[in-house]
């Protein structure tokens, strides 16, 4: 037998499978007086719930292989520092890109393990890694040139974070980071974007 419930919103019946059901028990001396409450939510509130949690479950599944990726390409980096680079800050380099690349593969072998409320700051952390990254190769290398790392973390932290509160989280770390190490350094061209400090 399929139950109907009224909402008093909308006036609409709809059945106890659109119902939310929330118990307040209150029991007398004798255990015999139970209340039930009942708080009605519409289809459509039911299905916002539904895409929320799809979208969430999606991006906390991004976590492994993000991991994954960020290790192959810091791992390609180690490499790439130790037979292209010809400057002597290679050698910080080179341990820094190896350090991230174990970082990231281990957060890819225990991201089954992480809460899944917390896979998404993860994310973050990762991406607050790679841009430490970028920022250590621009400040030994002083080459504007490597700002386009920097730039490229962002439009990846587009990708893959949904909550807007941690990609401005990321996009704020990286634009701070930037304009600290090109002032400071007071790098060329540095006038063309407006941000030097007096």
């Amino acid at each position: 037998m399929l139950c109907y419930q009224q909402n008093e919103e909308s006036g609409f019946a709809y059945p106890n499978a659109f119902i939310l059901l929330k118990y307040m028990t209150t029991l007398s001396k004798d255990s015999s007086n139970i209340s039930v409450i009942i708080r009605m939510k519409s289809p459509t509130d039911l299905n916002q719930e539904r895409l929320e949690a799809k979208q969430f479950d999606s991006n906390a599944s991004l976590l492994r292989p993000v991991a994954y990726f960020l290790a192959f390409l810091y791992v390609v980096l180690t490499v790439a520092h130790v037979f292209l680079l010809q400057e002597s800050f290679k050698w910080i380099l080179i341990p820094a890109a190896l350090v991230t690349a174990t970082i990231n593969t281990a957060v890819g072998f225990r991201a089954n393990y992480i809460d899944p409320t917390r896979k998404e700051v993860t994310l973050l952390l990762l991406i607050f890694l790679a841009s430490a990254n970028s920022f250590l190769h621009l400040w030994l290398s002083q080459a504007p040139e490597q700002t386009t790392n920097t730039f490229v973390t962002i439009i990846a932290s587009g990708i893959v974070l949904s909550h807007r509160a941690l990609w401005c989280s990321a996009v704020m770390f990286n634009w701070v980071g930037w304009i600290v190490i090109s002032n400071v350094l007071q790098m060329a061209l540095i006038q063309h974007f407006s941000l030097r400090w007096p």
